[in-house]
């Protein structure tokens, strides 16, 4: 559905992921470069940006500059002029789409809410903020995981947010979350750093069954059942969004916890396999 409606979601997903897999590998100047050019087709994976500004600066520098060359070279390409327009159509696309209901914004959510309608532009720069500083909070605090389950779950929880920060957000945004979900099932298979995998398990598949809900069969249901606050399910996805987001950042504060103050404190075994992982 991604690329028949013209969209380049799964192309981005399919940079973020590469980029993921190069800062793995410590190749940060094609980590860099795969990001800047995902946020060149479409500004919103600068987010990530921000990550490698706090976490790897090495990889930041070439992701900046890569995604703001293309920009400028695509500015001068169809002229100032052109430019200036673009801005002005991406203003009035935010303001046209903000009320839809198949608009899975922040913005959108807010506009939905009637008492907080007025106030959405602002709640939605607010809340953008205050998420921000959660996820700066959260990556700048120590981990106790010495191998790359830190940097999965950091950079996972950046790219899970994506789809409900867009100003403007559609379902087939949401391929963006294979890789958020795919370092959730991994990290559920860690037990030597998760060793109470029954709670992660249970929120994971409260999230994956929001998820699976198809937006036309949850508006369905909202105008079925004459709720008198039908967005609860017209923005369902938005909900699973952030409860895949709330995973990730859940096991990420559990890595701040000392093993020594672990309810289930790792065995020799386990500490010696996450030891050979990391080595």
């Amino acid at each position: 559905m991604v690329i028949r409606n013209g969209q380049v979601g799964m192309f981005l997903t399919f940079l973020m992921t590469l980029s993921w897999y190069y800062l793995r590998q410590e190749r940060n100047l094609a980590a860099g470069i795969s990001l800047g050019v995902a946020t060149a087709l479409k500004l919103f994976p600068g987010l990530v940006l921000v990550y490698l500004l706090f976490r790897r600066r090495k990889a930041f520098w070439p992701g900046a500059i890569a995604a703001a060359t293309l920009l400028f070279f695509s500015f001068s390409l169809v002229g100032w002029h052109n430019t200036l327009d673009y801005f002005r159509v991406v203003h009035f696309v935010q303001d046209y789409y903000r009320d839809y209901k198949a608009n899975l914004s922040l913005l959108s959510v807010f506009t939905g809410i009637a008492p907080l309608a007025r106030f959405a532009p602002i709640l939605a720069q607010v809340a953008f903020v205050a998420i921000l500083g959660l996820l700066l909070y959260t990556v700048t605090r120590k981990s106790r995981d010495a191998g790359p389950v830190t940097l999965d779950l950091e950079y996972a929880m950046f790219m899970a947010l994506l789809p409900v920060l867009s100003p403007v957000s559609w379902d087939h945004y949401l391929v963006i979350l294979t890789l958020p979900l795919a370092v959730l099932i991994s990290c559920l298979r860690s037990s030597s750093i998760f060793p109470e995998r029954r709670w992660w398990s249970l929120g994971f598949l409260f999230a994956a069954a929001v998820l699976a809900v198809p937006q036309p069969f949850s508006a369905w249901m909202a105008g079925v059942l004459r709720l008198s606050r039908p967005i609860i399910l017209l923005k369902l996805p938005v909900a699973a969004v952030f409860a895949v987001f709330a995973l990730l950042w859940g096991m990420r504060m559990h890595l701040t916890i000392p093993p020594s103050a672990l309810k289930f404190p790792p065995t020799r075994s386990d500490a010696a396999d996450s030891t050979r992982s990391a080595a």
